[in-house]
Parts: structure tokens; C-alpha cells; sequence
């Protein structure tokens, strides 16, 4: 049981990490001089990936809210 509740939590960081990537990625991106189409997109792809931070930080803390509420 010790070894699942590990899985997901590693799983759980994982998604976090990789979902702050990708929005960090995105606000380089939005900073670099694109046409008004390519921002328009990149608007659209940051608003995706700042959900998809708050839902794998909820996730996270579902299984282990103590480390959450710490950081």
C-alpha cells in the first residue's frame, strides 16, 4: 500500500512539474514578436496549461495535503 500511495505522489508531482513547464514555456513564448494569430494561440495554450497546473495541484493535494499546505 506504502508503494502506491509513493507511486501516486510521484505521478502527482510529476504532473505538477510538468504542467508549470509548459505554462512557463508558453509565457517565453508570448513574450518573443509573433503575428497576432500565433498569439491568439498562445493565449488559448496558456489559459489550458494554467488549468492544468490547478488540476494536478488539486490531485496532489488529495493524496497528500499535509506536504501541500507546507510548501
Amino acid at each position: 500500500m506504502v508503494e502506491i500511495l509513493d507511486f501516486e505522489l510521484d505521478s502527482a508531482r510529476l504532473r505538477v512539474k510538468r504542467a508549470e513547464n509548459s505554462l512557463t514555456r508558453a509565457r517565453e513564448e508570448m513574450d518573443r514578436e509573433n503575428g497576432a494569430a500565433v498569439n491568439l494561440s498562445l493565449c488559448c495554450r496558456i489559459l489550458a496549461a494554467q488549468k492544468r497546473v490547478t488540476e494536478a495541484r488539486q490531485r496532489h493535494s488529495l493524496i497528500c495535503p499535509r506536504e501541500e499546505s507546507s510548501k
